[in-house]
């Protein structure tokens, strides 16, 4: 299964900090200078925590490498932008917008990225056909590889968490996520016909999703 290309692009010479905290306040350690253009494949990205915001920072997961021996820094969303697959994913104009996980099988949430079958009853949750989720955030791997072909997400909402807990699994065919309409990940979903709703979402290209 192909990834989706996400990348963190710098718009301007700033800052990465190991806190989301301006860099005058931090130790020479804490963060590293980066020059406009240069360009970050990452595993994951997030603009907010169940806490809430990040101060206006983006925190991100850098993919295959490390800046001083970490993988994971903070950016000034002013700064930066996220793009996936060539498409401008944060930040949008209308900052409301939101990723959204939408689930297109009947399946499963997991506490770990396992087959449900070495997973506890308490480790599983049963969700419908077309439950949505709207994230705090979402990541297909982190730095020690993939998530077993699973979709990890913290749900945004705390009405919505599930058992009291924001952070699951879902496994990968069964789920996708769009931001503002549009399916990100992952983007072989565009191709096939998976999920109906009165409201489809589009794929980056444009067109609607699941096709007519």
């Amino acid at each position: 299964m192909a990834d989706t290309d996400q990348v963190l692009r710098i718009n301007r010479p700033t800052v990465f900090t190991l806190r989301p905290e301006p860099a005058a306040q931090l130790q020479p350690n804490e963060q590293v200078a980066i020059a406009a253009g240069s360009t970050y494949p990452l595993h994951s990205y997030a603009y907010r925590d169940i806490n809430g915001d990040f101060n206006g920072y983006i925190k991100v997961a850098l993919r295959d490498r490390t800046l001083n021996g970490f993988n994971t820094w903070f950016v000034p969303g002013s700064d930066a932008q996220v793009e996936a697959d060539g498409v401008v994913v944060y930040p949008y104009e209308d900052q409301e917008s939101m990723a959204v996980l939408w689930i297109n099988v009947a399946t499963l949430l997991k506490r770990r990225p396992l087959d449900s079958t070495l997973l506890s009853p308490e480790e599983v949750m049963a969700v419908p056909r077309g439950q949505t989720y709207n994230l705090h955030s979402y990541a297909w791997g982190d730095s020690q590889g993939n998530f077993n072909n699973h979709i990890k997400f913290a749900i945004r909402n705390p009405a919505d968490f599930v058992n009291g807990l924001s952070t699951w699994f879902v496994f990968t065919p069964h789920a996708f996520v769009t931001f503002d309409g549009r399916v990100v990940y992952p983007p072989e979903r565009c191709q096939g016909v998976l999920f109906c709703a009165s409201t489809r979402p589009r794929c980056s290209s444009g067109d609607l999703y699941p096709p007519p």
